[in-house]
């Protein structure tokens, strides 16, 4: 074990039915998209952290710091 935390996890998408189309003050989607910017924030930092950890190691090949893992981007669709 390397000792660096674990990759930060996708918050879970809601279904459909799990919003009442009522207008509340704090709908479901409104929850998802803070869990979802919290947690960009927090990959961006495991990212950035294993990047520099690869590269003193020499493993750091270049290219994209996305991972081929990584959830498709909700507003770009993507």
């Amino acid at each position: 074990m390397s000792g660096l935390p674990a990759k930060p996890l996708p918050p879970e998408k809601p279904l459909p039915s799990d919003c009442c189309d009522s207008g509340c003050d704090r709908c479901v989607h409104d929850i998802y998209a803070e869990e979802l910017a919290h947690y960009e924030q927090r990959l961006a930092a495991w990212q950035a952290a294993n990047c520099d950890t690869a590269s003193t190691a020499g493993a750091h090949t270049g290219g994209s710091p996305h991972l081929a893992d990584d959830p498709p981007h909700p507003i770009k669709g993507a």
